[in-house]
């Protein structure tokens, strides 16, 4: 299988929608899956951070954990899963348009299973699947953050004006 990538282009500055999509806490206003998140080191997120994010999955709730492996502000911000039944990893790039006065973001997110049957497996995938052994495709909810930052977008320029 192969992963989502979804892309959107915002009516917002890069530096604006890079710190709005990296702020872990911010992620249950855009994303319709996550439950809450609690950063570790209780500061600013940068790399190195691990933060716990409590997600509903089939109507579950997972708690899994992801720490920052890549902090390029307002280009390009990375995690990885490092604990958790499934441990999501994701690369995000904006990009400016229009000079600056526009973005363009892209998810590149993965998921990968850790326990059960359907765990990745020393001799690859199971018959007929594709992908990297216990590769997932991202959740159906990564197209819909995708909405929800372009409301976010909408909202925000309402609010501040257009720049």
């Amino acid at each position: 299988m192969t992963a989502a990538v979804s892309t959107i282009d915002i009516d917002r500055p890069p530096d604006e929608v890079f710190a709005y999509v990296t702020d872990p806490t911010r992620f249950a206003e855009w994303q319709h899956d996550v439950v809450g998140v609690r950063v570790e080191s209780g500061g600013p997120v940068g790399l190195g951070t691990r933060f716990t994010t409590t997600r509903r999955i089939g109507g579950v709730e997972r708690t899994m954990i992801q720490e920052v492996t890549e902090d390029s502000p307002p280009g390009r911000w990375a995690v990885h899963g490092v604990d958790g039944p499934i441990r999501p990893s994701v690369t995000v790039t904006v990009e400016p348009l229009d000079e600056g006065a526009r973005s363009r973001v892209t998810f590149r997110p993965g998921l990968r299973r850790t326990r059960g049957w359907h765990a990745a497996r020393a001799d690859g995938p199971p018959a007929g699947r594709e992908g990297r052994p216990g590769e997932l495709p991202a959740p159906e909810g990564a197209a819909r953050g995708s909405s929800l930052l372009a409301a976010y977008s909408r909202c925000r320029t309402q609010t501040l004006g257009s720049t």
